[in-house]
């Protein structure tokens, strides 16, 4: 009767071990577990970095208001619209200086044909051309 129940311990011991080394090697139970995909540690570090060069778009600034679903305030952005109707979101000016005005106000520019130049990246998708616009330089109205 002794033997058994040290033959039962020993067992007992042999298997908890066996289950923490599996447990150390990520295999706990024997189940197989997907690998998970780790995340590049930085923006763009994955993926090919975007190159920006200089892009001048023309076209019709509108003001576009965004309200959410249960959203006190609507978000307000800037579109530049061109002559195919494709729109391009315009980035928010940032002063030159903290507390600073910004040097270009898009709003001065609603509902007027303009060259807007900044720096952006364009690609095909789809068989159509997508430009994003960075930054912009700056907004010229355009002469009728």
């Amino acid at each position: 009767m002794k033997t058994n129940k040290w033959l039962a311990g020993v067992l007992a011991v042999a298997f908890a071990s066996a289950l923490c080394a599996a447990a150390a090697d990520g295999d706990a139970g024997g189940a197989a577990k997907p690998e998970k995909k780790q995340r590049p540690e930085k923006k763009g570090e994955g993926a090919a970095a975007v190159q920006l060069q200089e892009v001048a778009l023309t076209g019709k600034v509108m003001k576009e208001e965004i309200k959410k679903e249960g959203a006190e305030k609507a978000v307000v952005r800037y579109v530049l619209v061109d002559a195919n109707g494709n729109k391009t979101v315009l980035p928010s000016v940032k002063p030159a200086a903290e507390g600073a005005a910004p040097a270009i106000k898009i709003e001065d520019f609603v509902d007027s044909q303009v060259t807007v130049t900044g720096m952006g990246s364009t690609k095909q998708a789809d068989g159509k051309s997508v430009t994003k616009l960075q930054s912009i330089t700056k907004i010229d109205k355009v002469v009728q």
